[in-house]
């Protein structure tokens, strides 16, 4: 599961039953200025299908090519723990490398890198 927090902005142009009550206090639904906040939402792999999945990989391998094909070129390299950093500089929802190598040192019951 990713944690994914973006900030949104609502306009004041329909409040809904909120217009009536603005109105009897002589307020300009107009005059409002548009509400900001941040919105916090899980995702998990699982509610998306896979060629949604492909989609936005591909969109972000568009995107970010340079990122892609770096992290392509370290893994290649065998530079397993750099590929990592940078994935996590670039995915920070991630869990960081120390983390993730943690939790493999424990599955094998050794350490699996340098």
């Amino acid at each position: 599961m990713a944690k994914f927090t973006r900030p949104i902005s609502v306009e004041a142009t329909d409040l809904g039953p909120l217009t009536s009550a603005l109105d009897a206090l002589h307020i300009d639904l107009n005059t409002l200025p548009d509400a900001e906040t941040e919105v916090e939402f899980d995702v998990r792999i699982e509610e998306f299908g896979e060629q949604a999945i492909i989609k936005a990989f591909l969109n972000v391998a568009e995107s970010n090519g340079n990122v892609i094909q770096h992290v392509y070129r370290l893994l290649a390299e065998g530079n397993a723990a750099e590929a990592m950093d940078e994935l996590y500089r670039f995915m920070p929802w991630l869990a960081p490398p120390s983390t993730e190598m943690a939790i493999a040192d424990l599955i094998c019951g050794d350490r699996i890198r340098d």
